[in-house]
């Protein structure tokens, strides 16, 4: 039938099969202590990944890993994208409530090692994963962070002039960060930290990536609309946003300063990259 696709997704919530429950969470300055996976395609649930220690979700121990996430503050999430549920988690004040439902019985994919974003301030994010919680994503979409806020998103910037040939390889700064393995192989060679101009412009979802803290500020964690921010990569470190020093800033008020910034908008950021 129409309705129904991958794992018996479904965008009509009385044909779930599971448990449904409701629950209602305070974000915290971290977001809601929970990551999401998912939606990354219209057929595709988004799930609770991991529940974060210590957070409202753990508090309120209610949500589990895999349960799907039907509705947010009454409107339905069914068959929404990963980076509309990260936008929706992000745009809920700190201290304020979200209420939701979600159903149990569906099982994580089997791949749900990857794409997990914080719940949170950005969510982002969407390691990660984000946030969000939801790491996270989520910029307009703003993924969580490995700590659990959420970050945002955000856009177009002509594409690298290396062709993307290096890999950037975590060490001592980052060990929690995976290699990216969406490289080009023999050629590929271990960046030296540099500092990289990046040229972005806001799209109608945000800058299209997700931001996490990490030990030098905050991180890109995912990039979750390319479109909107080529030139960026995984692992960039934002030093400084339209020549403003934001390393001293915190997650939420990094996010603050491009959601606030308006669409259509042109905006420097400058990134250190391969440290």
């Amino acid at each position: 039938e129409p309705g129904r696709g991958v794992r018996g997704f479904t965008r009509d919530p009385t044909q779930l099969q599971g448990t449904m429950l409701q629950t209602a969470l305070r974000k915290s300055p971290q977001g809601f202590g929970f990551t999401i996976i998912g939606g990354d395609r219209p057929d595709e649930f988004l799930q609770v990944k991991n529940v974060l220690l210590d957070g409202p979700a753990a508090h309120d121990n209610k949500i589990a890993s895999g349960d799907v996430i039907v509705d947010i503050n009454g409107t339905c999430v069914l068959g929404k994208t990963h980076a509309d549920v990260v936008q929706m988690f992000q745009s809920i004040p700190i201290n304020q409530y979200v209420d939701m439902v979600l159903c149990r019985g569906y099982p994580l994919p089997e791949d749900s090692a990857s794409n997990e974003e914080v719940s949170g301030g950005l969510c982002t994010s969407k390691d990660t994963s984000p946030s969000p919680s939801t790491s996270t994503p989520l910029d307009q979409q703003y993924a969580v962070p490995d700590g659990g806020t959420l970050s945002r998103q955000t856009a177009p910037v002509p594409p690298m002039t290396n062709g993307g040939r290096h890999h950037h390889h975590p060490h001592q700064h980052h060990p929690h960060l995976p290699h990216l393995s969406n490289q080009e192989g023999p050629e590929a060679t271990l960046l030296q930290p540099e500092l990289v101009s990046v040229a972005l412009v806001k799209g109608p979802g945000g800058f299209g990536f997700a931001i996490a803290d990490c030990p030098l500020g905050q991180k890109v964690k995912m990039i979750l609309d390319a479109q909107w921010c080529r030139g960026l990569l995984k692992g960039d470190v934002i030093k400084e946003i339209n020549r403003q020093n934001v390393q001293t800033l915190s997650h939420s008020q990094v996010v603050d300063i491009l959601k606030d910034l308006p669409v259509g908008s042109e905006v420097n950021v400058l990134v250190l990259r391969g440290g």
